[in-house]
């Protein structure tokens, strides 16, 4: 992986050109707000054809309301349409609850951990 490039605050992020994985960090909370420049950059990046699959790192220190949580689905959503994936790394427990009660397993994919993740990223 490259060196990490901080990002209007919210997050770092970095990429490997040679495997299409984009890595992005959260650095603040994903809520009412951040949704506007988190779905402004992740709508960028969906659209980047080097970018095969995204991973959202969040950490447990990070708090994701609705608003963040609808950009994390929209963001998916564009991934998925283009053949591609978005995978949230190490949710925080209030991403993880609210996607375990709103049964949202399909439309946002959730993994534990960085080596899991880097696993998928692997063979997808």
């Amino acid at each position: 992986m490259n060196q990490w490039l901080l990002v209007g605050g919210l997050w770092e992020e970095t990429r490997d050109a040679d495997d299409g994985v984009m890595c992005v960090r959260l650095l603040a909370d994903l809520d009412l707000a951040t949704e506007g420049a988190a779905r402004m950059r992740l709508a960028r990046l969906c659209r980047d054809e080097a970018v095969r699959c995204l991973l959202v790192m969040a950490g447990p220190d990070r708090f994701v309301g609705l608003r963040g949580l609808d950009v994390l689905i929209d963001a998916s959503a564009r991934m998925r349409r283009r053949g591609r994936s978005l995978v949230v790394v190490d949710p925080p427990v209030s991403l993880r609850l609210m996607t375990e009660a709103l049964r949202l397993g399909g439309q946002l994919r959730v993994i534990a951990t960085v080596r899991q993740a880097m696993s998928l990223a692997d063979v997808a």
